[in-house]
């Protein structure tokens, strides 16, 4: 569920959508390609001067319709993604210090607008964070599993991952802040969650690493002797 509008005048035109804090929103664009709109998210479309100009404030999954000589470019925020035809996922919500590009298939070139020297080329299988207030290099890394679509495909998967990124993906999944005793992040975890209540989930890594868990209201704790 979500919103779509556009609008033409002399400038070809210019499709929009959003969402609220409680929607998504699965779509195809003019050119075919398929977006699927995370909550809070706004997303524009326009086919201009030989490109398709997308504008993302939030997060969003492209599968982007290959078309020979016309490139697909992503604006979000002080970043831009730019490819020919693939699947990846951009997160970039004004109110985070992170822009995130993760690549399920294809190739992207990703890079800060104000500074084009700052790039990386992702492949399949990685994915480029930019911190947009540092404004540091764009860091590039290996996609370690498919929990960046985790939202779209509501599965959580940890393939023998370390507790400090379990932790990460736990507080954008269920948006919740989690703290955690430094003698635990290098921990291992492991498994495929679907559906999961964070409440079920958080007994699992209890049992499984020997460790304990406290929730109050929005904020979990997380303490233990580590591994």
């Amino acid at each position: 569920v979500g919103l779509f509008f556009f609008f033409q005048n002399q400038e070809p035109e210019l499709f929009a959508f959003n969402t609220s804090e409680e929607q998504t929103l699965d779509f195809l664009l003019p050119d075919s390609s398929r977006v699927v709109l995370n909550k809070n998210s706004h997303l524009t479309y326009q086919n201009l001067e030989g490109k398709r100009i997308v504008t993302l404030e939030g997060e969003a999954w492209f599968d982007v319709k290959h078309l020979d000589s016309i490139p697909f470019e992503i604006e979000s925020g002080e970043a831009k993604t730019v490819v020919l035809g693939t699947a990846f996922n951009v997160r970039a919500y004004p109110q985070e210090d992170i822009i995130e590009v993760s690549v399920e298939r294809g190739k992207v070139a990703f890079y800060e607008k104000e500074n084009i020297q700052n790039q990386k080329f992702l492949e399949a299988g990685t994915e480029g964070v930019f911190d947009k207030k540092e404004k540091t290099e764009i860091k590039k890394d290996k996609r370690e599993n498919a929990n960046a679509v985790a939202w779209r495909t509501m599965t959580l998967d940890f393939e023998n991952v370390k507790m400090s990124k379990v932790v990460k993906t736990l507080e954008k999944y269920f948006e919740v802040k989690i703290e955690m005793d430094s003698s635990i992040q290098s921990c291992r975890f492991k498994g495929t969650y679907k559906n999961y209540e964070l409440e079920n989930l958080l007994k699992i890594i209890e049992a499984t690493l020997d460790l304990q868990y406290n929730v109050n209201e929005e904020k979990v704790t997380i303490t233990g002797e580590g591994c």
